[in-house]
């Protein structure tokens, strides 16, 4: 995938890739009913992500994100041609979302502990040499959208870039706080518009 670095998310013991982030939402709303959509609503969620831009700045709320390296005060080096500095491995149970293993460029003022664990050095190979925190087991909460997805078409990737139409699996889950609160699977349609953009390609004599 190129110089490119997409942080992973176990769910299920399968492995996503992260697509997207979002952290803008608009206001919670009541109990949802789940949908022929393929909605899932263990409980109260967060409505749909702020997509109207000519929405009051009252509608929406500033979600966290994931763990980064300056969370704990680290400015690491980047690791990869594409400048990406860090990349981590995430668990989604039960009990919310966990930071599992934590992979970072080296850093001018000296590593620190995540956890009480100092990290391992990765002699770099196609990228540069990398320090790795195993063994993680912290709690993230965040609230927001993440987009993720298993299985690539790699004909549709382009300098280690995956769009959307690229991915055989793609899902969308929602967290409030750290707990999983909404998955929805965007597989089918995705499908059905990677084998229009097949014929398309076909037609036009570019596959």
């Amino acid at each position: 995938m190129g110089g490119h670095i997409y942080d992973c998310f176990i769910y299920n013991e399968e492995n996503y890739l992260l697509l997207e982030i979002q952290h803008r939402l608009k206001q919670p709303i009541d109990w949802i009913e789940t949908t022929s959509e393929g909605y899932i609503f263990p409980g109260q969620v967060i409505s749909d992500f702020l997509e109207d831009e000519g929405l009051e700045l009252a509608d929406v709320i500033e979600g966290k994100g994931l763990i980064r390296p300056e969370d704990y005060g680290m400015q690491p080096c980047p690791m990869s041609l594409a400048n990406r500095y860090s990349y981590s491995i995430y668990e989604i149970t039960d009990e919310g979302l966990f930071l599992k293993e934590m992979t970072m460029g080296d850093v001018a003022d000296g590593h620190k502990p995540l956890q009480g664990v100092m990290p391992t050095l990765h002699l770099g190979l196609s990228f540069k040499d990398s320090f790795i925190y195993k063994n993680l087991n912290i709690f993230t909460p965040l609230t927001g959208r993440v987009l993720l997805c298993k299985g690539l078409n790699y004909s549709f990737i382009s300098c280690g870039l995956i769009p959307d139409i690229a991915c055989e699996t793609l899902l969308k889950m929602i967290f409030d706080k750290g707990k999983l609160v909404l998955i929805q699977d965007l597989s089918l349609g995705n499908g059905i518009a990677r084998h229009m953009e097949i014929q398309r390609q076909k037609s036009e004599g570019s596959v």
